[in-house]
């Protein structure tokens, strides 16, 4: 783990995702973090996220992994679908940093509770962060 916390992205787009509950995900080109915090009050238009670096695997298929964000029910007004995990399979990442980040674009999204990013490879955690959110 580099860094973890309250954080800004920039250069941010989406990409369309049937695996996200709000069908994208958003991707930018940096992450600058604002305050190292694992607490902190969820409101809408926050975003907050991990940045670490994955080196020293050496199995088949080791350029790819994914990220888990394990979180409070949400549940889209439009689907009415409810999520409590989003996964994102990412590529080519390993020896190099990577971020993952949620940004609350919407109120449905602003959930107290706790928050887990999780890192995974063939079934192995590799990282886990948690983040106590309040409102």
């Amino acid at each position: 783990m580099i860094n973890f916390g309250l954080c800004q992205v920039t250069n941010e787009l989406p990409t369309a995702s049937s695996d996200s509950p709000t069908g994208y995900f958003l991707h930018g080109d940096s992450i600058i973090f604002t305050n190292e915090s694992d607490t902190f009050r969820i409101e809408q238009g926050i975003t907050f996220g991990i940045h670490y670096l994955l080196e020293g695997i050496e199995e088949e298929n080791a350029e790819t992994f994914e990220v888990t964000i394990v979180h409070p029910v949400l549940t889209h007004p439009d689907t009415a679908i409810p999520y409590t995990t989003v996964t994102e399979t990412k590529y080519s990442c390993i020896g190099e940093t990577c971020f993952d980040y949620f940004k609350c674009n919407f109120t449905w999204e602003t959930k107290p509770g706790t928050w887990v990013f999780q890192v995974a490879q063939s079934n192995r955690l590799l990282l886990e962060k948690a983040f106590t959110i309040y409102s």
